[in-house]
């Protein structure tokens, strides 16, 4: 029996009511919306709380505290919300996007950046076994150099 008739019966039986059809399409249709709003706002947490620990992955690598009013601080947010979106979907970026020559470059220059992105692979490895991909870990690692350099030349 579906839930919009279950609820329906068990009110019945408990409160003596009679209850249409109709109804309990209308129950059920509340249950589903209720479920949904559960999980928009586990998800939210879960999103948000995610962004936190990579922000605090990069606060305490660098010992810094962030301008979180800074369009730096914003694009970077921006920046992991996407990628977070895609991590907790499940998806994976297209493989080659970038060339490996220009993924070594960015290595070099932004070595100690990459360090930290490391980390953060880590975390989502452990958290969420999810495996960064070369592309995501490049991206990622210019976008951080870019946020810690503006915190620091502040």
């Amino acid at each position: 029996m579906p839930s919009g008739k279950k609820t329906v019966k068990k009110i019945s039986d408990k409160y003596h009511i009679k209850l249409s059809e109709d109804e309990a399409g209308f129950i059920a249709l509340h249950l589903v919306n209720a479920q949904g709003i559960q999980s928009q706002q586990d998800n939210t947490y879960l999103f948000t709380t995610t962004i936190q620990d990579i922000l605090n992955i990069v606060r305490y690598y660098y010992k810094i505290t962030f301008d979180e009013d800074s369009v730096h601080f914003f694009r970077f947010v921006t920046h992991l919300r996407f990628f977070l979106t895609r991590v907790l979907d499940g998806e994976k970026t297209e493989v080659g996007e970038v060339s490996e020559e220009l993924f070594q470059v960015i290595q070099k220059k932004y070595k100690d950046t990459f360090g930290c992105v490391e980390k953060i692979a880590d975390f989502l490895a452990e958290a969420f076994n999810y495996q960064m991909s070369t592309d995501e870990k490049m991206y990622l690692t210019i976008h951080t150099a870019r946020l810690v350099h503006e915190n620091r030349c502040k």
